[in-house]
């Protein structure tokens, strides 16, 4: 395939930019200014299909 290259690296520990970004994220949606309004709807459809 063209266009695609093989990975150094695969597996380990997320580098720490991406653990950064990934709280950053995470703090933004779970507050009162991040939430968008389907967010808690489609929390509660997929704490159903778990629990199914």
């Amino acid at each position: 395939m063209q266009g695609l290259r093989n990975l150094e690296r695969c597996g380990g520990p997320p580098p720490q930019a991406a653990l950064h970004v990934r709280d950053a994220f995470t703090n933004y949606f779970n507050s009162e200014a991040g939430p968008v309004e389907w967010q808690a709807a489609r929390i509660q459809v997929g704490k159903r299909n778990i629990q199914n």
